[in-house]
């Protein structure tokens, strides 16, 4: 019997603002809108609690991953 070698997956999904917070994620699943959704749950959460009105002076940016325009 032949062995296989198999890779340990993790992603990372990572933000930063202008005044340099990062919030990041570590996964050991592939990157899909599902995650992506419940990275920004999170974030959003974290943002509410200690920047009020941070909708207000915000504006996300992306990239052309498949994942951030799923439906």
């Amino acid at each position: 019997m032949k062995l296989k070698t198999i890779q340990p997956r993790l992603s990372m999904i990572s933000a930063l603002d202008t005044d340099g917070k990062v919030w990041f994620t570590l996964t050991h699943s592939t990157t899909d809108g599902d995650v992506i959704a419940l990275f920004l749950k999170h974030m959003i959460a974290t943002l509410d609690q200690e920047e009020p009105g941070w909708q207000y002076n915000t504006v996300f940016l992306w990239d052309n991953a498949p994942y951030h325009s799923s439906t």
